[in-house]
């Protein structure tokens, strides 16, 4: 896949209007239905597709950070505490791909999740939020997920029809689309658009499956095994192929999309792939310096006071942060420090500080 920004012409710190009025101007020079040169229609997807990520914030952050990989991550939401969260369709946020393309197919785009420019039954894309404790995202881990979704009937094995029989659309005749004219951001235009009576199969049930109504899916409940990589980071979502909802009578199945939801940790801040901890340290070793022990990610690790560290100060432990995705690099753990003062003293101790404030 060609970089994003170069399939649309425009530089990494294009604006968000800079993207789309390229989006616009490419999309109708490539569009299949104005352009009948061959690899028109290649074109027009791969514009689309870059599209889609870029006019994304979100998505074009992860694009930018971890290149193709992070165009399956997106989004930025709470957290809570280990448990599998709501399901439901689509999810994350719209954007105005649909309001400039839509038009071009009966029906539009739908979402981010479903940019698709086949005529089929391609099942629908799903959203699982998934829940996960700060370790599961540190050092990663299996789960496995449970939900409904529409999968292949077990009576007609996805066919629709009890006996086999199908005929050709009498709407379409058999090419699964219907030709209607439009108005559009290109001026008028002959559309291409799904036949509504077959669904863009070109075939119709003539006898329809009484399980499941001729549609050739019914609910089931799906069990799927996740494997979440380390460093996962809260609000980041993964695109599993094929694993959303089964197409009508055949088509292709939808993908579903997991988004992570990560708990806090008691006792780490992480931001990226940098931990942030606090750590407190008797006043003597602050005054005249000493080695105290400090927790990470990978065990304890010794650090050196120098002597007269102020409260506030800040030491790097390199690599003792959280492993990058998709990399063999991981960040650092910064650690604040706190100068611990006695509440109480002994005589003999109170006599010591008396004694030092005299010396200064």
């Amino acid at each position: 896949m060609r970089d994003y920004y170069e399939v649309l012409g425009v530089n990494k710190s294009a604006s968000q209007q800079e993207i789309k009025r390229a989006f616009r101007k490419l999309a109708g020079q490539y569009h299949p239905d104005k352009n009948k040169e061959a690899g028109a229609s290649d074109k027009f997807k791969e514009i689309s597709e870059a599209y889609a990520v870029l006019s994304d914030e979100q998505k074009r952050k992860n694009y930018d950070t971890y290149g193709s990989s992070g165009a399956n991550f997106g989004g930025q939401q709470g957290y809570s505490n280990q448990d599998f969260g709501g399901f439901q369709y689509g999810g994350g946020q719209g954007f105005d791909f649909e309001d400039l393309i839509g038009q071009f197919f009966g029906g539009g785009f739908g979402n981010t999740r479903t940019r698709q420019a086949q005529y089929d039954n391609r099942g629908a894309d799903l959203r699982y939020d998934l829940r996960i404790n700060f370790e599961d995202a540190v050092y990663g881990s299996e789960k496995e997920i449970s939900f409904y979704a529409k999968g292949i009937c077990d009576v007609c094995h996805g066919k629709g029809t009890k006996d086999g029989k199908v005929e050709t659309c009498k709407t379409c005749g058999g090419s699964g689309q219907v030709r209607k004219a439009t108005n559009s951001i290109f001026g008028n235009m002959s559309v291409v658009a799904e036949c509504p009576t077959c669904q863009g199969t070109g075939k119709t049930v003539t006898n329809p499956c009484s399980n499941c109504k001729g549609t050739g899916r019914t609910n089931k409940n799906k069990v799927l095994k996740i494997k979440i990589p380390k460093g996962i980071q809260d609000g980041m979502e993964m695109r599993f192929a094929g694993q959303g909802e089964a197409g009508e009578r055949g088509g292709q199945p939808g993908d579903l999309f997991i988004q992570f939801h990560v708990a806090p940790s008691k006792i780490y801040q992480r931001r990226d792939n940098d931990i942030y901890i606090n750590q407190e340290i008797d006043v003597t070793i602050a005054v005249l310096g000493g080695t105290v022990t400090i927790p990470t990610l990978w065990g304890n690790e010794p650090l050196k006071i120098p002597t007269g560290t102020q409260t506030g100060a800040v030491f790097k432990l390199k690599g003792k942060g959280v492993d990058k995705i998709n990399s063999n690099n991981r960040g650092d753990e910064y650690v604040t420090i706190t100068i611990k003062i006695p509440n109480r003293l002994s005589k003999d101790q109170k006599k010591l500080w008396e004694q030092l404030q005299k010396t200064q």
